[in-house]
């Protein structure tokens, strides 16, 4: 599984998703974009976990202020530990005047080491790192060996409003063992938080 990870990696693939997924404008403090949150989830998010044998299920969000959100499922076994893993599909505004020349917000543009582009940092890139860690388990033994349950929230950026009353209503659907949510600072560019 690290092999065909280090693969996908390598071959360009990995930046290939990415370049796909910052090109959505998935502006959850411009009302303009409220399309574009749902358009994330259908067009970029479900096709993916269906094709890794997820269900998935878009759900509107309890308060009108908020994003629409997506729960996806992975269940190989009752007996089998569950987990839990947390990402937003959402940013913050473009602000394409404030980007330097050579750069915009929803396109991705590689400097050295380094990937320039809104979701790169928060959170697209975090999540897609997740979903591609469970493909390479499933290409290399065609089983995780676990049950997951997905979330990809799209208003994060706008204080997540209607996510506790979504996680109350869907509390079974969401009881898990262990929960890994990858949104937070990054404290050292050189150690995943």
């Amino acid at each position: 599984a690290i092999d065909a990870i280090s693969t996908y990696f390598d071959e360009g693939r990995f930046q290939s998703d990415l370049a796909g997924l910052v090109t959505y404008e998935t502006e959850s403090q411009n009302p303009n974009q409220a399309v574009e949150l749902m358009r994330y989830l259908t067009e970029a998010m479900e096709p993916r976990l269906v094709a890794a044998g997820f269900s998935c299920t878009i759900f509107a969000n309890p308060d009108p202020r908020g994003g629409p959100l997506l729960i996806g499922e992975r269940h190989e076994g009752d007996d089998l530990p569950t987990i839990l893993t947390y990402g937003h599909g959402d940013v913050i505004r473009a602000q394409t005047d404030q980007w330097r020349e050579g750069l915009h917000p929803f396109t991705l543009v590689e400097e050295g080491d380094r990937l320039y582009g809104r979701g790169t940092a928060d959170n697209k890139c975090q999540h897609l790192t997740n979903i591609a860690a469970l493909e390479a388990v499933l290409a290399t033994r065609g089983r995780l060996g676990f049950n997951v349950r997905i979330v990809i929230e799209m208003s994060e950026e706008t204080g997540s409003p209607g996510l506790p009353e979504f996680f109350a209503a869907q509390k079974d659907r969401l009881t898990a063992d262990v929960l890994i949510a990858s949104d937070g600072p990054r404290l050292q560019p050189d150690v995943p938080t």
